[in-house]
């Protein structure tokens, strides 16, 4: 039996940020606060094994994008807190243009909030595997294909996870892009 526990951290960032926005948009800081941000983590074990070097952790971050300097602070963050190995985590983002983005060259106005914001996420990070570590709970898997009609989808597949202590079971759908790639599209947020 597998075992399995989840955790979120705000990461919404301040007002006035440096926007990802759109090509459109006609302000360069962010506004207002709409939706929260967020990482969502997901930790599995064996039942009964609370080895951390055993433990896998699955992270689901509310930005637009993730460059490696970044994904190897959050590793870093997630194993010195917890001692999950970087090669147990798997990090994907949102792709959300709702929050600040690396490395704009456009925007001047709230640039100076950007590194600070994504400085945050190492420990924003280990906190949410924290927190999923301390409600982990037995839980039942199951898994299978979703047929989609699509020339830049390989495939997509539904991962179900039920908390046998909770009604809403977690969903993870995860789309493979090819023979390389695959993406976390959403882990489902209404888990406790």
């Amino acid at each position: 039996m597998l075992a399995a526990g989840t955790g979120r951290t705000d990461i919404t960032p301040p007002i006035g940020i440096a926007h990802a926005g759109w090509g459109a948009q006609s302000h360069e800081g962010a506004e207002g606060i709409d939706m929260p941000l967020t990482i969502t983590a997901l930790v599995i074990e064996s039942s009964g094994n609370t080895s951390a070097s055993e433990r896998i952790a699955i992270l689901d971050i509310d930005t637009c994008m993730l460059v490696d300097a970044y994904d190897i602070v959050i590793r870093r963050a997630v194993n010195e807190a917890t001692g999950i190995p970087h090669s147990n985590q798997r990090i994907a983002y949102t792709h959300t243009h709702s929050g600040p983005i690396e490395g704009l060259s456009w925007i001047a106005q709230g640039s100076e909030m950007i590194k600070p914001w994504f400085d945050s996420m190492g420990p924003a990070s280990a906190k949410a595997v924290e927190e999923a570590i301390s409600k982990l709970t037995d839980v039942r898997v199951d898994s299978g294909p979703v047929i989609v009609k699509s020339t830049s989808i390989v495939g997509l597949s539904v991962i179900r996870v039920k908390f046998l202590q909770a009604a809403t079971p977690m969903v993870l759908l995860i789309m493979k892009c090819s023979s390389l790639q695959s993406m976390i599209l959403r882990v489902n947020p209404s888990q406790p």
